[in-house]
């Protein structure tokens, strides 16, 4: 099994460990199964937090990147973004933010 280190680039929102686990059982699984959840620590069962959002860049280990533009956001999946977290959390999820992330899967 191999460890896959990477550091990310994505506009969205971090989840804490207390919100991840405040979920019912069905909507864990939906935020884990979701196209738009980063999970942060692959491998520590106590850790939950993760990153909910659209993903603008993957770096690579030893490079770099330009960082996006807002423009480069995808509109509808900005809206599905939003509808999927509103389901999940049932709740409006506030003002986005941009987030560099380092994940360990």
């Amino acid at each position: 099994m191999s460890v896959d280190y990477r550091v990310f680039y994505g506009y969205g929102y971090e989840i804490s460990n207390e919100q991840a686990l405040n979920l019912s059982p069905e909507k864990y699984d939906e935020l884990m199964d979701s196209d738009y959840t980063q999970i942060l620590d692959g491998y520590n069962n106590d850790e939950h937090r993760c990153f909910f959002g659209i993903i603008l860049d993957i770096v690579p280990a030893c490079s770099m990147c330009k960082v996006p533009v807002v423009d480069d956001i995808d509109h509808n999946d900005f809206k599905n973004m939003i509808n999927e977290y509103q389901n999940i959390f049932n709740e409006f999820p506030g003002m986005v933010h941009f987030y560099v992330g380092f994940a360990v899967t």
